[in-house]
């Protein structure tokens, strides 16, 4: 049994690099979106043969490498999300449960990463960017893009640009001293972050954005001094 699980792996990811590549070297819609069916159900037939707890236990020697493991679940939880970006864009950026269904798909296998690496940022940054589709194309029922964020929070507690969003939902939906917290929060984190940052113009931005909602704040509460300082 062992030795078919190892001549699977090979194939298989043999098999998905050379998939992986014609996609890459295409322009062609549909034959990228064919293409990446196969890859799907070529990784999720591999996939379902892997055992979590073979990872997890101390004396553990998996046939399959961990970071191969790693691999096989990020390429097929970034496929899922792909795909589901694409379908979103061709239904007008309608989301429908079929579409937050196969997005919770993609989130599951990052989170089976997290498993067994759980603190894997390309993982995490997966994860926090699906939350934030989920959030904008969800932009007009707040409470659901509230849930959305909180959720992403749990997996990115120190990301600057969730505790900002969460800050604005609160503010929309006038509970104030929530939305300074998180607006406080955001801020903190942008200047303990600062040196990290890439993009230097888009953290000061996000600061701007924060100080304009902790003003908004004191000024629809009638606080002068404060929204002005």
């Amino acid at each position: 049994m062992s030795e078919q699980i190892l001549k699977n792996y090979k194939n298989t990811f043999n098999n998905m690099s050379n998939l992986l590549n014609q996609m890459l070297n295409s322009k062609d819609q549909h034959f990228i979106d064919n293409k990446r069916q196969q890859t799907i159900k070529l990784l999720e037939n591999f996939v379902q043969h892997l055992e979590i707890t073979d990872y997890l236990l101390i004396d553990c020697n998996p046939i399959v490498p961990k970071d191969v493991f790693i691999e096989m679940y990020f390429n097929l939880g970034t496929l899922y999300k792909n795909q589901t970006e694409n379908v979103l864009k061709q239904n007008n950026n309608i989301l429908t449960k079929e579409h937050e269904n196969n997005f919770r798909t993609s989130l599951n296998c990052f989170y089976n990463i997290l498993r067994i690496s759980f603190e894997n940022e390309m993982a995490i940054k997966q994860i926090v960017s699906i939350f934030t589709h989920l959030c904008f194309f969800s932009q007009n029922d707040l409470q659901k893009s509230l849930s959305y964020l909180q959720e992403a929070l749990i997996y990115s507690p120190g990301n600057e640009t969730i505790h900002y969003n969460i800050g604005h939902i609160f503010q929309k939906l006038n509970k104030l001293e929530m939305s300074l917290i998180h607006y406080k929060l955001s801020l903190n984190l942008i200047l303990a972050n600062l040196n990290k940052k890439e993009d230097l113009k888009e953290a000061e931005a996000l600061r701007l954005n924060c100080l304009n909602g902790i003003s908004y704040i004191f000024r629809s509460i009638k606080q002068w001094p404060q929204s002005l300082y």
